[in-house]
């Protein structure tokens, strides 16, 4: 992900903080059980939730120095940057 995305996601989550909301739907989606059981769902689910956007989540001790990132690849390779 490139670091330009990265901030732009850190700004809607600070937003979020300060306002006390959430990025939560309206309402609770139903997902039929023939869709979470077909045998591509697993690739799918990948591509969907783990490569097409960022998921922001860390601990503030792994990057001490302000401005640092992190960025971690499911698929086995953790990269760090200043």
């Amino acid at each position: 992900m490139r670091h330009q995305d990265q901030v732009a996601e850190i700004h809607k989550l600070l937003s979020h903080l300060e306002a006390r909301t959430t990025a939560m739907a309206d309402s609770a989606y139903r997902n039929p059980l023939a869709t979470i059981s077909a045998h591509s769902r697993p690739s799918l689910e990948r591509e969907t939730f783990f490569r097409r956007g960022p998921i922001v989540i860390g601990l503030g001790r792994l990057l001490p120095i302000r401005g640092d990132y992190m960025t971690y690849d499911y698929t086995g390779s953790a990269n760090t940057a200043g």
